[in-house]
């Protein structure tokens, strides 16, 4: 559809240009280097669209959230984490049909090893992009295999800070997922701060069409026995609501020493 509205505007141009030639004199070194340019230009979008069918590009198909395979999926194969499909899928929601979100997304899934919090961000990443966690628009930290030496601790952050700026330079809407955060050092999480707050730009770039999902085990026990509780009292576990778990996770993140999850 681009490609054939760009054509028929380059022929409309092209034959305006041609019906006031009579009228008007034109040089021809001007002349020719219009047309160069406006045939030139179409090239361009042509070329851009060719390879967009073949190579991942930063608009559809190869970004297509699909909100609805999403929350389906987790339903069908997520068990037991009902804050997720309750709270997750809305916010994601909330954020990619918003044309202009006032900040970047920030989810934060706690729990055990085994909980699944890294499936469920392998399923918003296949619900959000065509490549899935293969996109070049989906980046993978895990704490131990890219930050793993404290010493260099400034090298990192500065690295990671030309890597999100980069990547979002190139294109506004990538997703970030940041694992094992309960053992990264609290600089790596500092040097993703400024991505996180309600600018508008910073330094030309616009950070708030991304989103970061930071997976940690703080909390973890503690989750656990907020589940246990319900269980000894005859409630439902689908009874927890998000303002109880938020309260034991704050309160286990602050009683953990060095922790590094304060958003």
């Amino acid at each position: 559809m681009t490609l054939c509205y760009n054509r028929k505007v380059t022929y409309l141009i092209l034959v305006c240009i041609f019906c006031i030639m009579p009228a008007i004199a034109i040089e021809p070194v001007t002349t020719t280097a219009l047309i160069g340019g406006l045939f030139a230009s179409g090239a361009l979008v042509g070329y851009k669209y060719v390879w967009c069918q073949f190579s991942e590009c930063c608009d559809s198909p190869w970004i297509r959230p699909n909100i609805s395979a999403m929350n389906r999926k987790l339903f069908d194969k997520v068990y037991g984490q009902h804050l997720v499909l309750d709270t997750a899928v809305r916010a994601i929601k909330g954020h990619v049909v918003n044309k202009e979100p006032s900040k970047a997304l920030v989810l934060s899934f706690h729990g055990w090893t085994g909980s699944g919090k890294n499936f469920v961000s392998s399923i918003i990443a296949e619900d959000l992009f065509k490549m899935g966690m293969k996109s070049k628009y989906v980046h993978l930290f895990i704490a131990e295999l890219h930050f793993p030496h404290l010493e260099r601790v400034e090298t990192y952050k500065s690295q990671l800070r030309r890597w999100i700026t980069g990547n979002v330079t190139e294109c506004p809407h990538n997703l970030f997922i940041f694992d094992e955060v309960d053992k990264m050092h609290p600089g790596i999480i500092d040097a993703v701060k400024p991505f996180l707050g309600s600018y508008g730009e910073i330094d030309g770039v616009n950070y708030r069409k991304s989103i970061f999902l930071f997976l940690s085990n703080t909390a973890g026990t503690d989750i656990a026995y907020k589940a246990l509780q319900y269980w000894d009292e005859g409630k439902k576990r689908e009874d927890i609501s998000r303002k109880e778990m938020e309260e034991v996770i704050r309160q286990s993140a602050y009683n953990e020493e060095g922790n590094t999850e304060c958003f």
